[in-house]
């Protein structure tokens, strides 16, 4: 939704991680020559991605996700990967398998003498998931590197590389960006470890109490803080939810408002600078 992705960019519109995450990615990007110095004032935030294209089409890695067919593909789709992080004097060995009879899919490689393998169910030619989280996992482990996608267009991904730290920090932002995360689904998990938080502070406290005023008077002090804590932090997510549609309506009906809230974006960005 545009209003999860315009909340990450404008500071200080609500207090969230994520906001607090997607107000460092700018500079990310410039320090490591995915964006130019200065951005354009009247820029729209939603254009971030076609901008890091444009500035930087040479560190971007694209390659179409339906291109699994034989066994050798995952294999050289991870020489892709390799090449294009530098690596080819650090891996060696790169082997990939594809059984269509069992619908699996392996590959392995070789780094620092150790050989590192991986299988997954592959029920059909487009990359697995589970391909993506292995290679993510070998590159952070050796290098401390990580693969961030953009959001994708039609069947094909584009890449950057970042290192550990900051992929994380970018593929939050670029995941709201491409609609990958539901707001409604996102409010719904934090209710749900919320509801979770508090069963488990149930338990501690009444057991902590038990010891030092009785069962029931400990249960009885313990479940009332407890549920007031979940239907009042509960109430803040909804909230916050509808707040958030209320404000997509807004942009929606006032399109002129974005590129207002990117140029007092960036005009904090300077001030912090």
């Amino acid at each position: 939704m545009l209003s999860s992705f315009i909340n990450d960019m404008v500071e200080g519109m609500c207090l969230s991680e994520t906001e607090s995450q997607s107000e460092k990615l700018i500079p990310i990007l410039q320090e490591n020559g995915f964006l130019p110095d200065t951005l354009d004032e009247s820029l729209e935030v939603e254009e971030l991605p076609e901008q890091i294209a444009l500035h930087a089409p040479k560190k971007i890695l694209t390659f179409d996700c339906e291109c699994i067919e034989n066994p050798e593909d995952y294999a050289g789709l991870f020489i892709h990967f390799v090449t294009h992080a530098d690596l080819n004097d650090k891996v060696s060995e790169i082997r990939s398998s594809y059984n269509y009879d069992n619908e699996q899919a392996s590959l392995s490689c070789i780094i620092d003498g150790k050989k590192h393998s991986k299988t997954w169910k592959q029920s059909s030619d487009w990359v697995a998931e589970e391909y993506f989280e292995f290679v993510n996992q070998l590159f952070g482990k050796y290098f401390k590197i990580n693969f961030v996608s953009l959001p994708a267009v039609d069947q094909c991904l584009e890449l950057i590389i970042l290192d550990t730290e900051n992929s994380k920090i970018a593929q939050v932002f670029f995941d709201r960006v491409g609609g990958k995360i539901d707001p409604d689904e996102e409010s719904g998990y934090r209710i749900l470890l919320t509801i979770i938080f508090s069963i488990i502070g149930l338990i501690i406290t009444t057991l902590v109490g038990w010891y030092f005023f009785g069962f029931w008077i400990s249960f009885g002090i313990s479940i009332g803080f407890w549920v007031i804590f979940a239907l009042v932090k509960a109430i803040r997510i909804v909230n916050a939810q509808e707040a958030q549609e209320e404000f997509e309506k807004e942009l929606q009906e006032n399109p002129e408002m974005i590129g207002k809230l990117a140029v007092e974006f960036m005009e904090e960005l300077k001030k912090q600078k």
